[in-house]
């Protein structure tokens, strides 16, 4: 009976230690910087964030139990307000090791592909290698700024010469001008290309098999606000997200928004079931 009474002492001294680290995590909001760069992230017209990324987020702050506050601002000013200490967290992130300098990754969350695109039922044959985009002889949609892969950059001349080349302002242009026929395939984000094209041009976009580059996409926080043990809590939520699913079935989701159907047009395959998304390690 003595031992039992002991147990419970030790139970009851220790679970409030346990509730006090918990809570300690997170003692104030934390702030989040985002830009528009739907489906990833943007604003609805009351100023409230939506998408993937952001979705995700919310979903690993739950498991660690802090909340966030989102502003909205350009790139360059959400990068430095987080070396100032003034953003807390960033999505979306690329690690290089200037910004290593200010910010502690987080471990991938998932994969940033660049994906080639044409007109759904536009007579594109399926391309499955550079190769075959260069032996075509079809024009091709590429947004001015941006890394697209080193295929991509050692044809860029070639390309050019053989008058296949056809550079956008952006992704929106690209699709505008895709649509009106000014190219036959166009390179861009894997799921913001077709995202845009289905959302703003009512156009739906043939995704083909190639994949001209995949790269890993982390959280990124401030090293002037998150210590070892914030930074470990949310790599424990990724993986938590990760291993039960939840990452998958949000990546899913927005796929299935970016790829989804506008009336009327053909239920063609969309060139590629493999799914866009990682599971952190």
């Amino acid at each position: 009976m003595q031992a039992v009474k002991i147990g419970l002492v030790l139970i009851l001294f220790s679970w409030p230690t346990f509730a006090v680290q918990t809570q300690t995590i997170c003692q104030a909001p934390l702030h989040v910087a985002y830009n528009d760069w739907p489906p990833y992230s943007w604003s609805d017209e009351v100023g409230e964030p939506l998408g993937l990324d952001v979705d995700l987020l919310k979903a690993f702050a739950r498991r660690v139990g802090c909340v966030l506050e989102f502003d909205k601002m350009p790139a360059r000013r959400s990068h430095q307000l987080m070396h100032l200490g003034k953003v807390d967290i960033m999505m979306g992130a690329s690690k290089t090791a200037e910004r290593e300098e200010y910010a502690h990754f987080s471990v991938p969350y998932r994969l940033e592909q660049v994906g080639l695109f044409s007109i759904d039922n536009g007579g594109v044959v399926s391309l499955g290698s550079w190769q075959q985009v260069l032996d075509s002889s079809l024009k091709l949609l590429v947004p001015q700024a941006g890394w697209y892969g080193e295929a991509y950059e050692s044809s860029k001349r070639s390309l050019a010469m053989h008058n296949q080349l056809v550079e956008s302002p952006d992704l929106l242009k690209s699709v505008q001008m895709l649509s009106r026929g000014r190219a036959e395939l166009a390179i861009g984000d894997a799921l913001s290309l077709p995202f845009i094209a289905s959302q703003h041009e009512k156009v739906h976009l043939f995704r083909h098999p190639l994949r001209l580059t995949e790269s890993d996409i982390h959280l990124m926080f401030s090293r002037a606000t998150f210590d070892e043990a914030r930074v470990r809590a949310f790599n424990d939520a990724i993986r938590g997200a990760a291993e039960d699913g939840e990452i998958a079935s949000l990546l899913l989701k927005w796929e299935q928004i970016s790829l989804s159907r506008i009336e009327g047009v053909s239920q063609k395959s969309r060139g590629s079931d493999e799914p866009i998304w990682i599971l952190a390690d």
